[in-house]
């Protein structure tokens, strides 16, 4: 039987409340019991979108059946009764996680002839007790706009609003108070969004914490992007844009990542049975199985998933960067020169980069862009294009690969960029002289070297010896000489020789320096090595590069060097 017929043999049976709370509460928690079988047949956004509508059921019962005790045979008109119940959030947007808060917002105005509050409070105390966790507000509708102005969190949860049950009157005269929030000081609005979304980008990074949420290229950049529109615009959903600031194809690439984002949070969910949007080691095996994941590579199930998390959300995160960077106007005339090193990452470039067919001449100014004295910026912006791999073609598999060693802070690629930056922005005074005393060509080979030194990872065999075969092929093509080339593949093969040696290793025994020299060969080599590992330990954590292993890095390389 269903839930409304259930509540209304309750009713004939003049039920007490908290019987009919024990019936509905029941009923949620068949529902729930059933949400496995549901996702597999419907994952992303239909899953929120049936999950929205089954708390619209509950919530309507509830609002009927109050009515229906407090007046008995004189129950009015829904219309007449000035009282709506409306949606809030992601609720409001029908994107409700089956563990999140249920965003309500119960809206009335006052009228001599009703005693509203009372009503009210028996529809709250019902839903509480039918164990529905509510995040709820109650206000007049004439203090909706006053209320908007309190707190930018308030503002932003009633411009995404939808009417669940009530009076349609009413809920027309809520909608002309929210286009009124909407337009106030909306200017203030976007910039304070902007300034909220840059810092959780600096708290939540995209680093080997996943957070579908609140990570840089989350859900909540989407969220963002659809307040500023909605702000400014009214649109009801991100798809009424099309045409206007993003054409269709790169909406369906933008939907698609959201959709998959979608998908891994509801698993989580589900497999933590409570409100998680954290991708934790001891669920990645739940969750591949629960996804139906597979994946034929040499790449375990769990870490394909996670590299593919990651390549979702750096779509997500560079899309809504260009797509807002489109809508505020801020557009460059400024061609993307590849050869140039700029100074600051802008997504009007980088937009610009994006839609710029990669031609074979491109290619090619890589190594005039590894001469320049600071490319990081320009770098970035080709990462965020989703054109590095295409332009640095060693590092094209490896880019979004997640590392779960307990070492790696983040994927491969951005950890490859920190440690470039880490080159650039050498703060050791004895290795920066290191670095000042190498020529052009030796600079713009270590560069690479550092961008492409875990390029082979993610392979069966061990992936200095990948990344070395692949470098060889790489730099010779762009120009570097045979002999830079075997300095390059050599750094790349023993890349994690120095910090190796200092761990684990006799650093004062003349056997131990023999040896490491050995692999070294050369003065230059080991420069090279020295400030690679310096930059290697710098990109992962500075708080690494601490007295000790500065120390002996130091005295290992002073050893090496006095040895040859």
């Amino acid at each position: 039987m269903s839930l409304k017929l259930l509540i209304e043999d309750l009713i004939e049976q003049n039920a007490q409340d908290f019987e009919v709370a024990k019936v509905i509460k029941n009923n949620l928690k068949e529902y729930k019991a059933s949400l496995p079988d549901i996702y597999l047949g419907a994952t992303g956004k239909d899953f929120l979108v049936k999950h929205t509508k089954k708390i619209d059921e509950i919530l309507s019962i509830i609002y009927k059946y109050i009515l229906r005790v407090s007046f008995g045979s004189y129950m009015p008109m829904s219309s007449s009764l000035p009282i709506t119940l409306i949606a809030l959030g992601s609720y409001g947007r029908e994107q409700l996680s089956v563990y999140s808060d249920i965003d309500l917002m119960l809206v009335y105005k006052k009228v001599d002839g009703y005693n509203i509050k009372p009503m009210l409070e028996k529809i709250l105390y019902l839903a509480w007790d039918a164990g529905l966790k509510l995040g709820h507000r109650v206000h007049e509708v004439g203090e909706l706009l006053e209320v908007s102005r309190e707190d930018i969190t308030i503002k932003t949860s009633l411009i995404e609003t939808r009417m669940i049950v009530g009076s349609k009157p009413l809920w027309f005269e809520v909608e002309h108070k929210l286009n009124k929030i909407r337009a106030d000081n909306s200017d203030k609005f976007i910039s304070d969004k902007l300034q909220e979304m840059a810092t959780r980008h600096k708290k939540f990074p995209l680093d080997m914490s996943i957070n579908i949420k609140e990570s840089a290229g989350g859900l909540r950049d989407v969220h963002t992007l659809f307040w500023i529109l909605n702000s400014m615009k009214k649109i009801k959903n991100l798809k009424e844009m099309i045409g206007q600031i993003y054409n269709e194809d790169e909406f369906k690439e933008y939907r698609a990542s959201i959709e998959y984002l979608y998908r891994v949070r509801n698993a989580l969910h589900l497999l933590s049975t409570k409100k998680n949007d954290k991708i934790e080691l001891q669920l990645l095996p739940d969750l591949v199985n629960i996804m139906k994941y597979t994946h034929k590579s040499s790449q375990s199930a769990e870490l394909a998933l996670s590299t593919t998390i990651i390549k979702h959300q750096n779509i997500i995160y560079s899309l809504t960067q260009i797509f807002i960077n489109r809508f505020l106007n801020k557009s460059s005339f400024e061609s993307f020169d590849i050869s140039k090193g700029y100074e600051r990452v802008d997504f009007a470039l980088v937009d610009n980069l994006k839609h710029t067919a990669t031609k074979e001449r491109d290619f090619l100014k890589i190594k005039k862009l590894l001469n320049q004295d600071k490319i990081i910026n320009t770098i970035y912006m080709m990462y965020y294009a989703s054109k590095l791999g295409a332009f640095v073609n060693p590092i094209k598999k490896a880019i979004h690969l997640a590392q779960f060693d307990g070492y790696h802070q983040y994927p491969v690629g951005i950890h490859s960029m920190q440690t470039l930056y880490a080159v650039e922005n050498i703060e050791d005074d004895y290795i920066l002289q290191i670095y000042n005393s190498l020529g052009i060509e030796q600079k713009a080979l270590l560069k690479l070297v550092a961008l492409t030194h875990d390029s082979g990872k993610g392979r069966v065999k061990d992936h200095s010896v990948v990344g070395a075969k692949l470098f060889r092929v790489y730099a010779k093509k762009i120009g570097f000489s045979d002999e830079m080339v075997s300095i390059g593949a050599n750094l790349i093969l023993y890349h994690t020789q120095m910090s190796t040696t200092i761990y684990k290793q006799d650093i004062y025994s003349q056997k131990v320096i023999l040896k490491f020299i050995g692999q070294v060969k050369n003065e230059l080599n080991l420069k090279l090595l020295y400030i690679l590992t310096y930059a290697d330990i710098v990109s992962v954590d500075k708080k690494l590069y601490n007295n000790n292993p500065s120390f002996m890095l130091k005295e290992l390389y002073l050893a090496s060097l006095s040895a040859l």
